[in-house]
């Protein structure tokens, strides 16, 4: 998976309406863009992507459909195309789609239309999506909603991102992206006044602030986008997508974040010509 991890990058053509395609490209530039076989081809509001490679002989990548009735794409290549590096999007494999069961259960099933129902009744909207430690993390921002599923047990389980903090701040708005580094999930915010990065320790299930803006209403209603992290996981790095701001956030330990302990603190910063408020990491 080196090469994939090196290479593999989702290129999303426009977004809002109209219909979108999800494309490899190579940030080298060694390759032409290519289209994947991630999807249909007649295409959808595509938003994230996610893969599970803990299986080399069985790697799989999910897709999620921002729409009432998007459903929660898997695919996984053939095994004669898997661990092929960029071809192996592009060739034979098998698409399916979530299905969530009675009694906190789901299946994987072939049908588009059950799980075009199966998004609409349980996951409308949803947008990040990350796997970790054999789980799928899936953001709903419609409802609110983190749904973390069990890939070997095939079960799940719904939970608040509104729920409330550890050390304190506000949550309560759309969350969008995800990213996971060690025993944290990380996820932004659209809108509200105070759009952020927050964290969930996937140990615990707490929920922490990592950060939010906090000046008379300078970020009210804008969104965090572009979460990444740096290749040595000592920058975490995003943007307040209206304003049009770029932030890089380090430790103050010079430790990366997936390492170590956070002990992670909220301050309020009020004082003027202050932005932020800081979830300082130790």
């Amino acid at each position: 998976m080196d090469e994939v991890a090196a290479i593999f990058f989702i290129l999303f053509a426009c977004f809002g309406r109209v219909r979108t395609q999800c494309w490899q490209v190579d940030p080298k530039g060694y390759r032409s863009p290519a289209r994947t076989r991630l999807v249909e081809s007649h295409g959808g509001n595509f938003e994230s992507v996610a893969v599970d490679d803990s299986d080399p002989k069985n790697i799989c990548f999910f897709t999620t459909e921002d729409h009432e009735y998007g459903a929660l794409r898997r695919f996984c290549p053939s095994p004669a195309y898997v661990n092929r590096g960029w071809d192996m999007l592009h060739n034979d494999g098998r698409l399916d789609y979530l299905e969530i069961l009675d009694g906190g259960r789901f299946t994987w099933t072939s049908s588009l239309s059950r799980g075009r129902e199966t998004a609409n009744d349980y996951f409308p909207y949803s947008e990040g999506v990350d796997y970790h430690n054999g789980k799928l993390y899936l953001v709903v921002k419609k409802i609110k909603a983190l749904l973390v599923l069990d890939l070997a047990r095939r079960t799940y389980r719904k939970e608040s991102t509104a729920s409330g903090l550890m050390n304190g701040g506000e949550f309560y708005n759309d969350p969008d992206q995800a990213i996971s580094f060690g025993d944290y999930l990380y996820l932004t915010e659209d809108g509200g006044r105070s759009p952020g990065v927050y964290s969930r320790e996937t140990s615990t299930g707490n929920y922490y602030t990592i950060f939010e803006p906090w000046d008379q209403g300078r970020f009210e209603n804008d969104e965090t986008s572009g979460l990444a992290f740096s290749p040595d996981n000592k920058h975490m790095y995003c943007m307040m997508q209206r304003r049009g701001y770029f932030m890089d956030f380090t430790r103050k330990d010079g430790q990366p974040f997936h390492g170590g302990t956070m002990m992670l603190k909220y301050h309020s910063m009020h004082k003027p010509g202050t932005v932020f408020s800081e979830g300082d990491v130790e």
